[in-house]
């Protein structure tokens, strides 16, 4: 009955069970050590799990019902009621401390998990905001890119995407949104600058004219930004008038000196025509001018004689003729002609 009794306390109230185990029962010590340290594993794992109330609603519950059980004994033998009522009433309070412990679990838990839910949704508010500021941002750089690239294209298509940029922004932005529009006028200005620069090319092209050439340059080179199709289309217009008046400068120098060479051509015949006067008229100015002009040089020209010796005059003083002669004097060919003298056989 007593190994009966600890066996009840050690299942339904471990310690009060190891009291009555190591006061009532025979059992070995080794068998009580071992008994004592499973119960105390057991508990202390219900303790460290947080299931102890658990345990003591448990042990209430089974004392409860064992006192019911019991009392209906004691009725039946007509025992003492007495140990039944205060085992009733152990149950009880067992179960009564380990309800209000769950109660207390429960509500601390709820409350941690309220407070863990209020956390996670505002780390998700948190999060969706960040987001948010982020997509903003990203998408508030790629307005203001777009509106750059209009400043610096002035294009219609440019202009609309710039537009969708700024609508893209979760938040909306009228600083962005009055900038790109102070962009209109430009932009039509523009549009109408260029139209007008490819009517001024298009005319250069057809009438390959320098100055339709210079009209439509000063044109591209006013818009305030460059094109490179105008820039091409004008670099040919230039080759195509540079060539056109190389062969046309060509063209005129051949034609000038065609033009010097007939009239030329024409004076020299009207020239011989004027000259053409009677040969004996020209024979005796001929004759008179070579007479003229050999007089001169007969008083000019410097011959040398042998005085002694001879009536012959040289124009050499090495003459052969002179190798013999004592003394040699110059004089000019008019006075050795007018002394008598002749040319000398070795000079004639």
């Amino acid at each position: 009955m007593k190994n009966i009794k600890a066996i009840f306390w050690l299942i339904s109230f471990f310690p009060i069970g190891l009291y009555y185990m190591f006061k009532e029962t025979n059992w070995s010590t080794v068998t009580k050590i071992i008994i004592s340290l499973i119960g105390m594993f057991i508990l202390g794992i219900a303790v460290s799990t947080g299931s102890a109330s658990v345990l003591l609603v448990l042990s209430g519950l089974i004392i409860f019902f064992s006192a019911i059980l019991y009392f209906i004994y004691s009725i039946l033998k007509k025992n003492h009621k007495r140990p039944a009522v205060l085992l009733f009433i152990f149950g009880i309070l067992l179960m009564g401390i380990g309800g209000t412990q769950i109660s207390a679990e429960n509500a601390e838990a709820e409350r941690v998990a309220e407070e863990q839910k209020l956390e996670e949704e505002k780390i998700e508010t948190d999060r969706i905001a960040e987001e948010k500021r982020l997509e903003v941002e990203e998408k508030t750089e790629l307005a203001i890119a777009a509106i750059e690239k209009v400043t610096e294209t002035l294009s219609k298509n440019d202009y609309k995407a710039a537009e969708k940029a700024i609508e893209d922004i979760p938040e909306p932005n009228k600083d962005l949104s009055n900038k790109l529009k102070k962009l209109q006028d430009p932009i039509k200005e523009y549009e109408i600058a260029v139209n007008d620069t490819a009517e001024a090319i298009k005319k250069a092209e057809e009438s390959k004219s320098r100055a339709d050439y210079e009209h439509a340059i000063s044109l591209s080179d006013a818009l305030p930004i460059g094109n490179n199709k105008f820039d091409s289309r004008l670099a040919k217009i230039d080759e195509t008038i540079t060539k056109s008046e190389a062969e046309k400068a060509k063209k005129e120098l051949l034609a000038k000196e065609e033009s010097e060479r007939k009239a030329e051509e024409e004076r020299t015949q009207a020239a011989s025509k004027n000259n053409n006067s009677p040969t004996e008229n020209y024979s005796e100015e001929s004759k008179n001018e070579t007479e003229k002009k050999s007089s001169n040089d007969n008083i000019t020209k410097t011959v040398y004689v042998a005085t002694q010796s001879g009536k012959k005059y040289h124009f050499d003083p090495n003459c052969r003729g002179l190798s013999n002669a004592n003394s040699v004097d110059n004089i000019s060919l008019d006075v050795a002609i007018s002394q008598g003298y002749d040319l000398c056989g070795w000079e004639d």
